[in-house]
Formats: structure tokens, C-alpha cells, sequence
């Protein structure tokens, strides 16, 4: 996530971070996100990603707030997300947020949401998330001068419940699985003659998932 500063005191620098839980109520689920879609008020009730957004930017606008003075704020500009467990109301989240790049009026910030359970949707059905699934990401970026050099990394690890698929005597079908994304990028821009600049870069990712 990034976002531009209009102002800031001097002092923010890489790896200032915060952390905090958030109890999800009724009103941050997908029915309550555009309340005039009837498209919306037919989903789950679970928490909503564009809720999930705002909470993210929440937590990223409590990581600068002591270095802004009065009129003094950002706006986000850029968002790179994944949203891979539902949560219902009632349940917890955790969120982390942390300045990975202060580049003049530009800040870029890594953060997570996890849960222990709920109910996750997929492509082969919803599954019921037992107690105790870990979800993990990491983080790692590097830049000098018009080089850049960022990775990532995110883990689901856990058990589920099926809750559609049936085994012959009737009961829902337990699962076990475990996803793994990698994530790696590369760019950089030279300068020629003094007027023309070229800009390359690469991006290579690849996704693991075992599911028995």
C-alpha cells in the first residue's frame, strides 16, 4: 500500500510500524457495503473486502499520524491485496501495518489481517476454517537510485471442513491444506544521450497449493 503526504514532520523512517485488533460487527459485513446494490444484500454476511481496505489504511494512517501536524494528511494512492478467509461477526482480527519505503512525499506501507477461523469461499465450495489455521506473510524490498528489487511471500496452513461435498454415509468432508504464493520483482531505467530514458523490469511469481 502507498500513500502521498501533503506535509510531514521529519522522523518516519522504514520499519515504523503498529498493530491492533479489531472486532468484526454486523455492520462491516458485504450486505452493509453499498446498501442500494441488491447484489450485496444477496452475499454472505461476512467482513467485507472494501471494509477490509479501509481497515488497512486505518492502521497505515496511525503508523504517520504523530508525524502530521494539524491539516496536515495523506491519501492512498496504490493497494496490493489478497482477501483469503472470510470472517463472520462477532470474530477478531489482527492488523500490521509497516513503512517499508519513504521516498519524499510517497510512503509505502506492508500490512496483514489474520484469522483462526471462519468461513473461507472458494472455487470448490465454502469451507468451515477450524481453530487454530495459521495464515503468514513476509516482505522484503530493496532500492538504489532507479534500481528496485521487492519479494514476497504468503502462507495459508490449516484444516477445513467442506461444506458442500458429502461422504457416503453423509457427513461433510474434512480437508487438509497448505497454499504458498512467491512473489519477486525487479526493474530499473537508464538515462542515454542525456534525453531518453528506458525503463525494464520482470516479475516472476508462483503459487503452491496442496489440498488432500
Amino acid at each position: 500500500m502507498e500513500r502521498g503526504v501533503a506535509g510531514m514532520k521529519p522522523g518516519l523512517k522504514v520499519g515504523d510500524k503498529t498493530e491492533f485488533s479489531y472486532r468484526v460487527p454486523a455492520e462491516k459485513t458485504v450486505p452493509h457495503l453499498f446498501p442500494e446494490a441488491h447484489d450485496f444484500q444477496q452475499m454472505p454476511k461476512v467482513f467485507a473486502t472494501g471494509f477490509m481496505v479501509g481497515l488497512m489504511e486505518w492502521t497505515c494512517m496511525k503508523v504517520i499520524e504523530t508525524h502530521l501536524d494539524d491539516g496536515e494528511g495523506s491519501l492512498g494512492i496504490h493497494i496490493d491485496v489478497s482477501h483469503l478467509s472470510a470472517t463472520v461477526p462477532g470474530q477478531t482480527v489482527t492488523v500490521e501495518a509497516e513503512c517499508t519505503k519513504v521516498d519524499g512525499r510517497r510512503l509505502s506501507f506492508t500490512g496483514g489481517i489474520a484469522g483462526t477461523e471462519g468461513i473461507m469461499h472458494s472455487g470448490i465450495g465454502p469451507f468451515d476454517i477450524d481453530s487454530g489455521t495459521t495464515m503468514a506473510y513476509g516482505r522484503t524490498s530493496f532500492s538504489r537510485q532507479a534500481f528496485r528489487a521487492a519479494a514476497f511471500w504468503q502462507s495459508l496452513d490449516g484444516d477445513a471442513t467442506n461444506l458442500v461435498a458429502r461422504s457416503p454415509t453423509g457427513a461433510f468432508i474434512p480437508f487438509a491444506f497448505k497454499t504458498n504464493t512467491f512473489d519477486v520483482e525487479l526493474s530499473n531505467a537508464q538515462s542515454f544521450a542525456g534525453r531518453h530514458v528506458v525503463s525494464y523490469g520482470g516479475n516472476l511469481r508462483r503459487n503452491q497449493f496442496d489440498l488432500s
